[in-house]
């Protein structure tokens, strides 16, 4: 739950395109409480706009070393 959902409005989260580095840029957006059908069809209008989001190449995950990898937010 996040603090822009407490009011009991929707909200949703629409892919917008890559950084220059490659990573995931997303928008959220949020509607009054009882407009989930505006806010689905906006974000549908969005994702026309930003374009399709590719699928990630899962084969790059393949040679990542875990033991080389940062630790998480529980350590």
């Amino acid at each position: 739950c996040s603090r822009i959902t407490v009011p009991g409005g929707p909200a949703v989260s629409v892919p917008a395109g890559f950084t220059a580095d490659g990573l995931p840029v997303g928008v959220q957006l949020a509607a009054p409480r009882d407009h989930d059908h505006a806010l689905i069809a906006f974000a549908a209008a969005s994702e026309e706009v930003f374009g399709p989001c590719p699928a990630p190449d899962l084969g790059a995950l393949a040679v990542l070393d875990p033991a080389t990898l940062p630790p998480g937010p529980l350590g």
